[in-house]
């Protein structure tokens, strides 16, 4: 009894051991997806190593915004849980309650809806589910990364908002993407006004930016989103 429970043992022990998930480069950190944003990153670029991305980068949304015009002042998405109606508002009863919404067209690998929201002073965008109905405000024109797990937009900033940095800001918005949900992880002001961007990778931005006297004169910029390590640094 003894022996056969000692080879038993034995080849239970010479089985294959389970596959580990590969760890990144600090301990407990997987490898594949960064998601612990905590900031970005600015340091300046040349001219030259923007124009060697911009003509390459692809952002895939489709752009078919006669497909969803308003009709009598409404817009009408189909969603599978419920058609989303958005109903504009001329000014009644005052300028302050004016709001027009704008199909922009959708990103097929979120299965989401661009819209443009116009308001009396302000203006966003709607990332719409189009299976949920859910709803997501962005502050500006989505852009996806590569691995199309984040978003990112920015809008010009006028008003004063921040205590430590005097407008005019640009605010720069980064979203993180699971499944059918979407989360802001960073949301930051910046000194100039983003003219153009686009994603160099996943983890990296970059922007064509208004500078000189009266923005008369353009600059370039890297954002790098940075991520808190498990020892309290930045990656």
């Amino acid at each position: 009894m003894k022996k056969a429970l000692i080879i038993c043992l034995f080849l239970i022990s010479c089985q294959e051991a389970p596959q580990k998930i590969k760890a990144g480069k600090y301990t407990g950190q997987k490898a594949k997806v960064l998601e612990n944003y905590t900031d970005i990153a600015e340091s300046e670029i040349s001219r030259k190593e923007f124009d060697k991305g911009v003509l390459t980068f692809h952002n895939p949304i489709i752009l078919d915004s006669s497909v969803f015009a308003p009709v009598n002042g409404k817009t009408t998405l189909p969603v599978k849980a419920g058609d989303k109606v958005f109903v504009d508002n001329y000014g009644v009863p005052h300028d302050e309650d004016m709001v027009s919404y704008r199909y922009r067209g959708r990103f097929s690998s979120l299965n989401s809806y661009v819209v443009e929201v116009h308001l009396y002073e302000d203006d966003f965008f709607l990332l719409i589910n189009a299976v949920t109905g859910r709803q997501d405000t962005l502050n500006g024109f989505p852009f996806l990364s590569p691995d199309k797990r984040k978003i990112f937009c920015s809008r010009y900033n006028p008003y004063e908002t921040y205590g430590n940095v005097p407008p005019p800001t640009c605010d720069v918005e980064i979203h993180l993407l699971k499944g059918t949900t979407i989360s802001q992880i960073i949301r930051k002001p910046l000194k100039n006004d983003i003219m153009q961007a686009y994603w160099k990778n996943s983890n990296t931005i970059y922007t064509k930016v208004a500078s000189g006297q009266g923005g008369s004169d353009s600059s370039y910029r890297e954002l790098r989103l940075t991520e808190k390590r498990p020892d309290g640094g930045k990656q």
